[in-house]
């Protein structure tokens, strides 16, 4: 009678510390208790649901039954005992021998409420726009679910759902000259880049963002249609002027109103060229200032000594 309390105290607490603090039941089992049972099923590599047919209360009574037989007791004593009958018992006792565990077996549960059609049709067209939203997809292809089951069948194909990547409308001389300006100065060493200053201006648009969302295979972020482009309209409310280089940013300086040339060259003077002198390209080094080409500047490489070039 001890040695059967003995069992059925370990069979509580193993049950109990598996659905609690979800610990692996063979590291429990293995080094206190003479049921080597496992408790969680392995059969075809699937964990059973976490359903009412698999609470703790459930699992614990499964195991008892498997505890007493075990014991030495037999079918009618089990029955018996725990009040249930002789073919529930021998269930779980077969359960146990066949498949080494008293859990509730993975269950089909009701059909998919989407065709294969269906779910073809929103495969293919789902890269085509990807910035589109379930809700969307749901409406337009009138697909027969919630889009809760249209983001589901997304992911099940290997689309995730991603903030889509920002970048300049770039065309096709755009990446060109971006490309050769890369190529050229590949080969310079730190040295020539401790020495070179970036500078441009940024205006904050007012306008709301589109497009937050985009469905996308992995490693496609920067494929075209997965990129939300920068918009060159809008309210714009305020405007930057700031310069970096190689140790990180430099000085910001608020534009007030339109940046023209004049503007420019005023910055130059009061602001970007003492700032750099002082923390950053210290005299008598040459400053070699990269920009951005624009109708307001007259180069966009020069050597600059401490006052502005035109």
């Amino acid at each position: 009678m001890a040695f059967t309390l003995h069992r059925y105290f370990y069979i509580w607490v193993i049950t109990h510390q598996c659905f609690t603090c979800r610990l692996n039941p063979n590291q429990l089992l293995a080094p206190c208790s003479p049921l080597g049972m496992d408790i969680q099923g392995r059969r075809h590599g699937q964990r059973p649901p976490n359903n009412r047919a698999n609470r703790p209360e459930v699992i614990t009574r499964r195991a008892l039954i498997v505890g007493n037989y075990d014991a030495g007791k037999s079918i009618n004593e089990i029955s018996r005992l725990m009040g249930i009958s002789k073919t529930t018992v021998r269930l779980w006792i077969r359960r146990y021998e066949g498949e080494g565990h008293v859990m509730t077996r993975p269950r089909s549960g009701r059909p998919e409420v989407t065709s294969q059609d269906d779910e073809d049709r929103l495969i293919a067209a789902a890269p085509q726009s990807p910035k589109t939203t379930a809700v969307s997809w749901t409406r337009e292809l009138q697909l027969p679910c919630h889009p809760i089951t249209t983001r589901r069948r997304l992911q099940e194909a290997g689309l995730d759902c991603h903030v889509p990547a920002v970048k300049e409308q770039l065309t096709e001389a755009n990446k060109l000259a971006r490309l050769t300006f890369a190529q050229q100065y590949v080969q310079h060493d730190i040295n020539f880049w401790e020495n070179v200053i970036f500078t441009d201006e940024k205006s904050f648009s007012s306008v709301a963002a589109t497009g937050r969302h985009c469905w996308r295979l992995p490693n496609t972020r920067y494929k075209a249609r997965n990129i939300s482009e920068r918009s060159r309209s809008g309210r714009v409310s305020v405007s930057f002027h700031g310069w970096m280089w190689a140790a990180g940013p430099g000085e910001l300086v608020t534009i007030d109103g339109h940046l023209n040339a004049q503007e420019y060259i005023n910055i130059l003077e009061t602001s970007l060229l003492p700032s750099v002198r002082a923390y950053a390209i210290l005299e008598p080094n040459n400053i070699v200032a990269l920009y951005t080409l624009s109708a307001r500047y007259t180069f966009r490489q020069s050597p600059v000594d401490g006052s502005s070039s035109q």
